[in-house]
């Protein structure tokens, strides 16, 4: 269960969780329990989003032609803005005919 606790000040995310412990009877006896607060592993998260933001605002910004494939169908995953603007643009194709690669040249 995640908990949110807001007041004025602060406001405190929490994860709970538990688990129950049994007997020999098959019997629940106990529980194991364990709330771990999250206000600063959420704070790293939102840290590493800004940065990978940053990251791909550089790369979408160079001026370099830089384009991404998956692997091994080889479809494209991203391009920056030069792609676009120098090959995108001049053939006038849209980026599913851009670069197409024949499958017997893959490992090229």
């Amino acid at each position: 269960m995640r908990l949110i606790v807001e007041r004025p000040d602060i406001t405190i995310k929490t994860d709970i969780s538990s688990n129950p412990v049994y007997d020999k009877e098959n019997n629940i006896i106990g529980s194991v329990s364990s709330i771990r607060c999250l206000n600063d592993s959420l704070k790293v998260e939102k840290c590493l989003e800004k940065q990978r933001d940053g990251f791909y605002n550089i790369i979408d910004n160079l001026d370099l032609l830089i384009c991404r494939f998956s692997y091994p169908d080889f479809n494209i995953i991203h391009y920056n803005k030069k792609v676009k603007e120098e090959i995108l643009e001049i053939d006038k194709c849209s980026d599913k005919l851009f670069m197409q690669i024949p499958y017997n040249d893959k490992k090229k």
